[in-house]
């Protein structure tokens, strides 16, 4: 179906952004906002793409996921480095976290390091593999339906959206199901591909057909503010690490890429923290 601009809710003078083979990315003239023309709807399961995906090295607009429970085990230092990361970041903002919900948790691994800290946890995800895995394997609370789906029973102290956003339809009508699940003082987590202008490292695909909505911090916050919203502090980092541990990395001009992105927020994966305005 045709998209139109979440932000403005419009599709008006839309100019081309870019095409890529067959995709035509549009930018709203009024926000600035980058999305596909073509909205995407597929109902599929997301991991299982990824893991049909997986392989294919030379594509460079592949769906990227390494958080598949081999890997986790493997580099599970690296995947501790970067929740331990969040966790703080939260808590810059509201120290006492005592509850979490995660929406498109995977295979659990960020809610079970929140449990192993003493932080009630739950997740949601629509894959069986992922959310069987999470309970059965993990032990942590986690329910197999979409956010869309999902009714909130209960407030959170902190709900994580982390490479979700950018795939929904309607984000307008899941970020206000979010704000009425979330504490009044509460933290709103959110983690999108940031790859919109010079960024490092350079070679990061759009995620197209997957990825409906090229955010930037700019565009993120307009999104935010919206659905009441108000971003507290923004982050950048880089996508794929896991990735260039697993190919043997990273090497010197990596490690050294990594540090400049995140040094001057050019990272190609931002992220915010944000609370009810």
């Amino acid at each position: 179906m045709k998209n139109k601009c979440c932000i403005c809710q419009d599709r008006g003078a839309a100019k081309l952004y870019k095409k890529i083979n067959d995709h035509i990315l549009l930018q709203c003239p009024k926000c600035q906002l980058v999305y596909l023309d073509e909205a995407l709807i597929t109902g599929g399961d997301f991991i299982e793409t990824a893991k049909q995906e997986f392989d294919k090295k030379e594509d460079r607009e592949r769906v990227e996921y390494w958080s598949f429970p081999h890997l986790y085990e493997k580099h599970k230092k690296i995947f501790h480095q970067y929740f331990q990361e969040r966790l703080r970041r939260m808590m810059q903002f509201k120290p006492k976290i005592s509850s979490v919900f995660d929406a498109g948790c995977g295979y659990g691994f960020w809610l079970k390091f929140c449990k192993d800290q003493g932080i009630e946890v739950k997740g949601i995800d629509i894959s069986d593999e992922a959310v069987s895995y999470a309970r059965r394997v993990l032990g942590v609370e986690a329910e197999r339906t979409s956010l869309e789906d999902y009714v909130f029973e209960k407030k959170y102290d902190a709900v994580v959206v982390c490479d979700l956003l950018e795939h929904l339809c309607e984000p307008n009508s899941q970020l206000k199901k979010i704000y009425h699940g979330l504490s009044d003082d509460g933290i709103l987590f959110v983690q999108v591909p940031n790859i919109l202008g010079f960024k490092l490292p350079i070679s990061h695909g759009f995620g197209l057909p997957y990825h409906l909505w090229q955010f930037n911090t700019s565009t993120l916050s307009k999104l935010l503010k919206k659905n009441g919203f108000k971003v507290l502090e923004f982050w950048t980092g880089v996508m794929g690490v896991v990735g260039v541990y697993e190919s043997g990395g990273p090497r010197i001009w990596e490690s050294i890429g990594w540090a400049l992105a995140k040094s001057l927020k050019i990272g190609n994966r931002l992220m915010v923290a944000a609370k009810k305005i």
